[in-house]
């Protein structure tokens, strides 16, 4: 990789990374930078560069600015731009910023260095690059709390905070803050990558924030509850003002509604001395012993308040006394929200409280409305769901790991595209997995993480991401979805090299399954093969495609005759399984695959829905089984066998989609979004005809008696409103001018639209 430019005219980077002579650790350590400044008056630019080891936050007087930098990899690790001109004002300025080095309590889905430093670079003469005459504080306020709360939170997460605030400095990000007894921050390295020899900065590779800042909105509970009841007759609702007398303990519970992500803010007035625990759940629970010993959070209708409590991971605060004002320096993931105050001498308020929403500023763009009762709550918690799990990376759970898996992300990016329009973060994720490629050829299973997850089958879905990127792109990101090839080819290869000599994909390494030959694994293979071939054809490189066909007939016919049982008419799970464990996801992969032949194909078609599968395929990958369900006349059962898993948890008050069913973990897992996309691209058939939608094919499931909505394409949105009336189906759309697009109907000619615009079809169904 080439040394990578700093962000000057002349490619250098004038500053350098500074700390304190105390470097603290080897855990959480924190350090507050001060650089007072004057101008003659105010500018109409004033940009700086910004980044940290580990995470910073940045004041303009007194005002945040910004939050990273933004997660990666010390080979691509990031760099904040901000033009702070309108927060400028003329005489005396001051930038300050929060930075935390995590060490040995840095969360799994970071990757940062062994070294804490603060980096910001100014305008060209404006003398404010660090070092500079920075001024540093060694905290001593805040310190990790590693306590083991809900331990599969705690293991990914690392830790949460313990404040105290009577070594807190109140208001150090002001400009009258006086900052006379701190010291003058130190030198650490030049920031500057060595340009000699193909050299590369030994620590850290900065590269510019690619995605912009999430976005923060201050959004207020909805009611509190006291001894799990409604407040509104004590203290109205919400309950602000909440006071204890000298020498009162108590509690209170902070109801936001729905699930959500944010930086919760309470105020606090007196109580010096007290400890208040500001704990963290993802609904009402109960504490019951789990199968094989220990305990378990058990879950039933989210917000029961008579079922349980409110439990999770907490931040823990010392009051000093006077007003203070605390958030958490990291978005806490929260429905309900415990304030657990200890008794003490002086009497305690909490004058206010509020949160900030945060997430990924990606909108919702696409409109959805069916004769299904619950088609707009479904698609409100798939929006919801996409939105918690989509913050500086898409995430499996915003609660417990915040981690971004393979797998997961390409059902999240599926939802970015159909619901928001958004390609920068699918194609960022994209990236991020394409270069996390091992020298053995595999991407690893989760970016950016701490510890490398080697999780084989996950890769397949990196091909089928980047087609999906392109299907849905097109040649907007030619580029970039042409130099991304070399990790699609890699993981073909990764493969090929670990077929049997039957043509069966063998038993693998690292985390994979235990069990060689198996079928679905090696049809999920055919259809990254497949898959990888139409692309290659697509974007130019028809050599490449040729040289795949010979190994993607290879395994089709290894399945098709080591693994095909005559008498059920379907695929057993691997060459010696019996017809007692045959799986439905099997069946799925070899059909998109196009591993049966025709006659096999037509036979497992009519036992895709109806045959007692070992293993029925639910959920997230149940995204495939509705793919064969809408390509081969089957959708109409959409109804009976996909949504009764949504359902189920409408009927529980979930706000959000779930990873697994009850009993299960998280209760927010935009995995489970995909559905909403199926709303989009099926019921309402809105597909891409060609590559970015340069043509538009309306092609609806008329599972309903009428449908209706709309959904953003890289060309512009696509309105479709389609209505069964006896044996005529009448549709009308709206695509973006200029645009062919053909619909098709059943009963009817493919009727073509050359120009897009205003359009409407019809046809008679039986």
């Amino acid at each position: 990789m080439t040394a990578v430019q700093g962000p000057d005219m002349t490619g250098k980077w004038r500053a350098a990374w500074c700390w304190s002579e105390e470097r603290g650790g080897p855990g959480l350590t924190v350090r507050r930078f001060r650089r007072n400044f004057l101008l003659d008056e105010v500018p109409e630019e004033f940009i700086v560069h910004v980044s940290a080891d580990s995470r910073y936050r940045l004041f303009v007087n007194g005002r945040l600015e910004g939050r990273g930098p933004l997660k990666g990899e010390l080979e691509h690790y990031h760099y904040e731009t901000y033009d702070i001109a309108p927060l400028l004002r003329k005489g005396e300025n001051v930038l300050a910023a929060e930075v935390f080095w995590f060490g040995l309590n840095a969360p799994n889905s970071e990757i940062h260095s062994g070294f804490a430093g603060f980096l910001l670079q100014g305008p060209d003469g404006a003398d404010l690059n660090t070092t500079g005459e920075w001024k540093v504080q060694v905290d001593r306020a805040v310190t990790a709390d590693t306590t083991s709360y809900i331990a599969n939170a705690q293991n990914f997460l690392n830790h949460t905070e313990r404040v105290d605030g009577r070594a807190y400095p109140r208001g150090w990000e002001q400009p009258d803050f006086d900052d006379t007894a701190w010291e003058e921050a130190v030198r650490v390295c030049e920031a500057d990558v060595p340009r000699n020899w193909g050299e590369t900065h030994p620590i850290w590779e900065l590269v510019p924030r690619p995605l912009p800042q999430l976005t923060e909105e201050r959004r207020w509970f909805r009611r509190t509850l006291f001894d799990m009841e409604p407040a509104e007759h004590l203290f109205g609702n919400p309950a602000r003002g909440w006071k204890l007398e000298a020498g009162q303990a108590g509690e209170i519970v902070l109801d936001a509604g729905v699930l959500t992500t944010g930086y919760p803010e309470l105020t606090f007035r007196g109580g010096a001395g007290r400890t208040v625990e500001v704990i963290y759940g993802e609904c009402i629970g109960r504490w019951e012993e789990g199968r094989g010993g220990g305990r378990r959070r058990n879950k039933a209708v989210r917000d029961d308040l008579d079922y349980g409590d409110v439990d999770g991971y907490r931040d823990t605060v010392i009051l000093p006394g006077g007003e203070f004002r605390y958030e958490p320096f990291h978005w806490r993931t929260f429905w309900f929200v415990r304030v657990k105050v200890s008794a003490g001498e002086e009497p305690f308020e909490l004058k206010d409280f509020a949160y900030r929403f945060t997430a990924y500023p990606q909108k919702l763009r696409a409109q959805y409305d069916s004769s299904a009762p619950d088609a707009g709550r479904m698609m409100e918690l798939s929006w919801r769901t996409l939105e918690l799990c989509s913050h500086e990376t898409y995430e499996d759970c915003p609660y417990y790991e915040q981690h971004n898996y393979l797998f997961d992300s390409h059902n999240e990016v599926l939802c970015s595209y159909a619901l928001a329009g958004e390609t920068e973060l699918p194609k960022h994720t994209i990236r991020q997995f394409r270069d996390s490629m091992r020298p053995d050829g595999l991407v690893h299973g989760r970016v950016p993480s701490r510890r490398r997850l080697r999780l084989t089958y996950y890769a397949l879905a990196h091909v089928q991401m980047l087609r999906n990127h392109w299907l849905w792109v097109g040649e907007k990101d030619l580029d970039f979805v042409r130099e991304s090839l070399f990790s699609v080819e890699a993981t073909l290869w990764w493969f090929r090299e670990h077929l049997r000599d039957d043509g069966l994909v063998d038993q693998l390494p690292y985390w994979s399954p235990q069990q060689s030959g198996l079928t679905w694994l090696t049809c999920e293979y055919a259809y990254a093969l497949q898959s990888a071939i139409e692309l290659y054809t697509e974007v130019g490189r028809p050599s490449d495609a040729d040289r795949w066909r010979p190994w993607l007939e290879r395994v089709r016919s290894a399945v098709r005759e080591l693994c095909w049982d005559e008498e059920v008419g379907l695929l057993l799970p691997h060459p010696e399984g019996d017809a007692d464990h045959i799986d439905q996801l099997s069946q799925a992969y070899a059909i998109m695959g196009g591993v049966p032949t025709a006659e096999q194909r037509e036979r497992m078609l009519k036992k895709f829905l109806t045959y007692d599968y070992h293993r029925r395929t639910g959920g997230p990958r149940a995204y495939f089984v509705a793919r064969v369900m809408e390509e081969h006349g089957l959708y109409g059962e959409f109804e009976s066998v996909i949504l009764p898993y949504y359902r189920a948890q409408l009927e529980n008050h979930l706000t959000t989609w779930v990873e697994s069913s009850d009993p299960g973990r998280s209760d927010c897992h935009a995995w489970n979004s995909w559905i909403a996309v199926d709303f989009l691209t099926a019921v309402l058939g809105i597909k891409p005809l060609r590559p970015g939608f340069e043509e538009v094919l309306i092609r609806p499931q008329l599972i309903y008696e009428h449908a209706r909505g709309r959904m953003p394409t890289v060309q512009g949105p696509v309105l479709v409103d389609w209505r069964r009336e006896g044996d005529t189906v009448r549709l009308e759309a709206q695509t973006p001018e200029g645009i062919p697009a053909t619909v098709e109907l059943p009963g009817a000619e493919p009727q073509r639209f050359p120009d897009g615009g205003r359009l409407a079809a019809e046809s008679t169904v039986n």
